[in-house]
């Protein structure tokens, strides 16, 4: 059973402006990028590369009674929904013996 997270990165952007004597603050949040947590009692090795090269591991490794990894799409992707889109067609793409169901109360979290 795996747990998966998106966890969805915007970034802010702050600039002055300066009309005249006033000077305004403007703010624009542009989308960064989408990172994949998965979760799970079992090694995730070989889900990891099952993925190959098409996704960026920022993390992999064993936390207490679980593993945990964290990725990133190794294209890049205009849109939030964009990027889940290509991680919901990489989790489908999975052979059965890696991508085994997940249990539907867990099998993610947005």
């Amino acid at each position: 059973m795996y747990f998966i997270e998106l966890g969805i990165k915007p970034v802010a952007y702050v600039g002055f402006v300066n009309y005249r004597h006033c000077v305004k603050a403007a703010t624009h949040t542009h989308f960064l990028n989408v990172d994949l947590d998965i979760f799970s009692k079992r090694d995730l090795q070989p889900l990891l590369n099952a993925f190959g090269e098409k996704v960026c591991i920022l993390y992999s490794g064993h936390h207490g009674r679980t593993y945990r990894a964290h990725v990133e799409l190794a294209k890049i992707t205009k849109t939030a929904d964009a990027t889940i889109r290509e991680f919901c067609a990489l989790l489908d793409a999975l052979p059965r013996a890696v991508g085994q169901p997940m249990e539907p109360s867990q099998a993610a979290r947005l």
